[in-house]
């Protein structure tokens, strides 16, 4: 597998490239920055989208947080719109429009549309309810 990384010139947005050879993707992070009059709204958020590029490869969600620098064991609850970790000092927040379950069970989906996901330390301000096939 070939990869590739670089940032979005002039933004803080990443772009890494996968090439499997039959299959290629590509994931784009970035943090979000709110414009608001003269000043900028920072959540502590770091969004990521994953694009299919050529054919439909399949691809599974390793979502394994360690908060407090892994010194506590969390509890991962499923809610609405994604996966809640409870333990550490504040909650933290992993929305996406990818079916829950496959996250939790690292399981397996072909990447036909780009799943994304948003994690926050704290609960969001606003819950986003795109939603997604389950990608079998």
């Amino acid at each position: 597998m070939r990869g590739t990384q670089q940032y979005v010139r002039n933004t803080n947005v990443l772009v890494t490239s996968f090439d499997t050879g039959d299959a290629a993707w590509e994931i784009v992070d970035f943090a979000p920055r709110i414009p608001q009059g003269l000043t900028v709204h920072a959540p502590i958020e770091v969004v990521r989208l994953i694009r299919p590029l050529k054919r439909r490869p399949r691809l599974r969600i390793d979502f394994d947080p360690r908060p407090e620098y892994a010194r506590v064991q969390p509890t991962l609850v499923e809610t609405a719109a994604g996966i809640e970790v409870l333990g550490a000092a504040a909650p933290l927040v992993l929305l996406t429009n990818l079916p829950v379950p496959y996250v939790l069970a690292t399981r397996d989906f072909a990447l036909d549309g780009p799943p994304w996901f948003s994690f926050t330390y704290g609960r969001p301000a606003e819950v986003r309810t795109s939603r997604r096939s389950s990608g079998t």
